[in-house]
């Protein structure tokens, strides 16, 4: 039986899967703003309402960011708001505000008025809820929800 070797896969092969790729990748990058300078800066009430990517020298944030905020600069200066996940690779970071840095940490404290009370609050309703799982089962009720 004559084995020979299959024939090396042609460039346009490679270059048609090069390009899904690329293209795969594409609309997760065009959802996100870019902007990029000496100093990039979201002014106090600006709103931007999506993904911010910041390439500069110096980056503020003063605004708001309704989505992931990724910044790459010298300087990074975030005090206003991101209601997504905040990146910053920089060699000073000047601030980093709770409420932009850690949302839900800063509810938490707003609601009960410190971390520790909200702590502390978490934990007695886990109990409780547990408690009236246990008195429904003990009562013989279905402690699942009915089915829709």
């Amino acid at each position: 039986m004559d084995r020979s070797p299959l024939p090396p896969p042609s460039r346009g092969i490679a270059l048609l899967l090069a390009l899904l790729v690329v293209l795969a990748v594409v609309p997760g990058v065009a959802a996100a703003e870019s902007r990029s300078g000496g100093t990039v800066v979201v002014a106090e009430g600006e709103t931007i309402d999506e993904n911010l990517e910041a390439f500069g020298g110096t980056i503020v944030v003063h605004g708001t960011v309704n989505g992931d905020l990724s910044a790459f600069g010298g300087d990074v200066l975030v005090t206003g708001d991101v209601t997504g996940d905040v990146s910053v690779f920089a060699g000073n970071v000047h601030e980093l505000s709770l409420p932009s840095s850690f949302p839900k940490m800063a509810a938490m404290e707003a609601e009960h008025g410190g971390l520790v009370k909200a702590m502390i609050a978490r934990m007695k309703a886990r109990k409780a809820a547990k408690k009236e799982v246990e008195a429904r089962r003990a009562r013989g009720e279905d402690d699942r929800e009915p089915d829709p």
